[in-house]
């Protein structure tokens, strides 16, 4: 945990806002998946929903953090 931790502290700004936002439009392409496309079980739509919604708080962490605004 404290490696993964270290190595987000070790991306500058610009990488941080680009892994940030890299990491919300793939929160919001799994979401997007579960209104559009027919998933035969629920288990498999909320695997998706947690995942794209984990992915979508980091991404808005790591761009909120390279601005300082979080």
């Amino acid at each position: 945990m404290t490696g993964t931790l270290s190595a987000f502290r070790s991306l500058s700004g610009d990488q941080r806002v680009r892994f940030g936002t890299v990491a919300m439009l793939i929160g919001i392409v799994l979401i997007g998946v579960l209104g559009f496309a027919s998933l035969p079980s629920v288990a498999l739509q909320v695997v998706l929903g947690v995942i794209g919604v984990v992915v979508m708080v980091a991404g808005v962490l790591l761009v909120g953090t390279s601005e300082g605004t979080v």
